[in-house]
């Protein structure tokens, strides 16, 4: 049975998104296997890097969280389309990389997806995720990421999350954060974008906070929601917020001064390859501090700094779309799909992320548009209908489904606008 649920209500689409899934399933091109990690030893692995290493392509990993040795190390994905999938115990507790998660060398052709994972890097100095020269696709969905960032000697912080060199990079609901600064650092940028294509749909970017001013020394710098240096980015449905500049510091040594505001959105450019982000649906604010007494606030930030590069606002509410990570063959599931009431709906399936900006529809293409689209209906607070069908057997033991929602809205212009992508892999 297949239930689509949607925020202002249920339409009758079952059957027909039945049909399209099984159309994108029926032929599975090759073998794909699951393979359990469980730190406290209830899966085939207790090391996230060991399955990674054992892992072929097209196979995916289950990730066990909530356990007390549910909790893994640095991991490297070197040039293996694989789908990693972090699976939370019954209390929510999910499962947590405390180092970080390194994506690289996939070649063209190839994908990678990752999902339900907090990466907490405790290691200065590097990415707690970093994508880099990805030829394929990278996917990420439903990620808490959050890293140490400060090395000595270094003037600010390093970002929390990197994308070098990649042309197909979607991520789906993160949750980033820059890392705080320290007396005389300045904090760090939530994200670094470098030479790539990205598409964020539904995603907080947070530069981190700077310290307070000390007797010696003024408040650091907050740090910058988003960095983007010679590259295509597509910002839908997201909050790009700079973060907190040090407060000033009013004392019986004398008065020091606050730190300045992290900026929302950084677009640079250094040669002849071009910055550019496009936003749609987005909230962008700029971080602030506090004064003390007659001690000033650090400096007022930018909303967007550019130095050469462009940003450019789209119209359009952005839809979303949110699958289950895990469901089974033959079970029933959701699809939460959200978006202005009224609108009308479309769903896409398709068996990996792909990237196809296409601005004139305010959004980024993430499935093939081979497999097409199911109207899903009405978006409508009154309806109340379901479709139950199921999703056969088709004779493996997992399955990437990548869906995608869009909505024709008459009070926007263009009228249809793409939302975000979802992944799910369907399981026996």
């Amino acid at each position: 049975m297949v239930h689509v649920t949607l925020a202002h209500g249920r339409t009758a689409a079952g059957a027909a998104l039945a049909t399209l899934i099984a159309s994108v399933v029926a032929a599975p091109s090759a073998r794909a296997d699951i393979l359990f990690v469980d730190g406290d030893g209830g899966g085939q692995f207790t090391s996230l890097q060991a399955a990674v290493f054992a892992a072929v392509d097209g196979d995916t990993i289950v990730v066990d969280g909530g356990g007390p040795l549910d909790v893994y190390e640095t991991t490297f994905v070197f040039g293996t389309s694989l789908t990693i999938v972090g699976r939370a115990d019954e209390f929510g507790v999910r499962p947590r990389i405390d180092g970080w998660l390194d994506v690289r060398d996939v070649p063209a052709g190839g994908s990678v997806v990752v999902r339900g994972l907090d990466i907490d890097s405790q290691v200065p100095g590097f990415f707690a995720l970093q994508v880099l020269d990805v030829a394929g696709s990278f996917l990420a969905e439903d990620l808490v990421v959050r890293s140490l960032g400060i090395v000595p000697g270094e003037p600010s912080a390093r970002p929390a999350l990197g994308v070098f060199g990649s042309p197909a990079v979607h991520l789906v609901g993160l949750d980033v954060r820059g890392t705080d600064g320290a007396a005389g650092v300045a904090a760090g940028p939530a994200g670094q974008i470098v030479a790539s294509s990205v598409a964020l749909h539904g995603c907080t970017f947070l530069g981190g906070r700077g310290a307070d001013a000390t007797s010696a020394l003024p408040g650091s710098a907050g740090g910058d929601g988003l960095r983007v240096f010679e590259s295509d980015v597509v910002v839908a449905r997201c909050a790009l917020l700079g973060g907190d500049g040090g407060a000033a510091i009013d004392s019986a040594a004398g008065c020091t001064g606050g730190g300045a505001g992290g900026n929302a959105l950084d677009v640079v450019t250094n040669s002849n390859l071009p910055a550019r982000v496009w936003h749609v649906d987005t909230t962008l604010a700029s971080g602030s501090s506090a004064a003390s007494g007659a001690c000033p606030a650090g400096a007022p930030a930018e909303l967007v700094e550019s130095s050469g590069g462009e940003v450019f606002e789209l119209p359009g509410e952005v839809p979303s779309v949110r699958a289950p990570a895990l469901p089974r063959f033959g079970a029933s599931f959701d699809l939460e799909v959200a978006g202005r009431p009224g609108a009308l709906a479309f769903l896409g399936v398709a068996l990996a992320p792909r990237y196809a900006p296409v601005l004139p529809l305010s959004g980024v293409l993430a499935i093939d548009t081979g497999y097409g689209l199911v109207a899903l209906g009405h978006l409508d607070a009154a309806g109340t209908a379901t479709s139950p069908q199921l999703v056969g057997d088709v004779g493996v033991a997992a399955l990437r489904v990548v869906v995608q929602v869009a909505t024709v809205d008459p009070l926007a212009f263009p009228s249809l606008v793409v939302g975000a992508p979802s992944v799910f892999t369907l399981v026996h």
